[in-house]
C-alpha cells in the first residue's frame, strides 16, 4: 500500500494566497490571463488553468472558480511573487484602456489544503481532531 503524503499547497511562510476579482470587466479580465473559459463556468464551479504571458507561454498553473459577483483565483505560493507582479502589470494595462476590474489579494480569509494517498482519510480525521 503506498503511503499517504500531506502537504499545504502554499508554502510555510505564505500561507494564504488567493484573490478575489470583482468589476463588470472581471471575465475578460481573466479570460486574458489564462486560458480558461470562464464566461461559461458555472456559477460555484472551479476549473484549473495557467497563467500565460503576452504570447501565450505559461507562467504557472492556476485554480479559478466563478463564484457570480467575483472570480476567486488561487495562486501557487512558491511562485506569488513573480505571479501577482505579472497579474497586477496585467491589470495596469486593462484599467489604461477602460475597462472596469478590481483585485483584492485575500490574505488571511482562505487557506487550501492537499491530501492525497490511501491513507488521507485517517491523516484528515487526525488534523482535524
Amino acid at each position: 500500500m503506498a503511503a499517504s503524503k500531506k502537504f499545504s499547497v502554499a508554502n510555510k511562510i505564505r500561507i494564504n494566497l488567493n484573490i478575489r476579482i470583482t468589476g463588470k470587466d472581471r471575465y475578460k479580465f481573466i479570460e486574458r490571463l489564462t486560458v480558461a473559459d470562464i464566461i461559461n463556468l458555472p456559477v460555484g464551479t472551479a476549473t484549473l488553468s495557467v497563467i500565460t504571458n503576452e504570447n501565450g507561454g505559461i507562467i504557472d498553473d492556476t485554480i479559478i472558480t466563478n463564484k457570480g459577483d467575483h472570480i476567486y483565483v488561487v495562486i501557487n505560493a512558491g511562485c506569488f511573487d513573480k505571479d501577482y507582479a505579472h497579474i497586477m502589470a496585467q491589470l495596469d494595462q486593462f484599467k489604461k484602456q477602460g475597462h472596469q476590474v478590481d483585485i483584492q489579494l485575500l490574505s488571511n480569509e482562505y487557506s487550501l489544503l492537499a491530501l492525497q494517498g490511501t491513507l488521507l482519510f485517517i491523516i484528515a480525521q487526525i488534523q482535524i481532531e
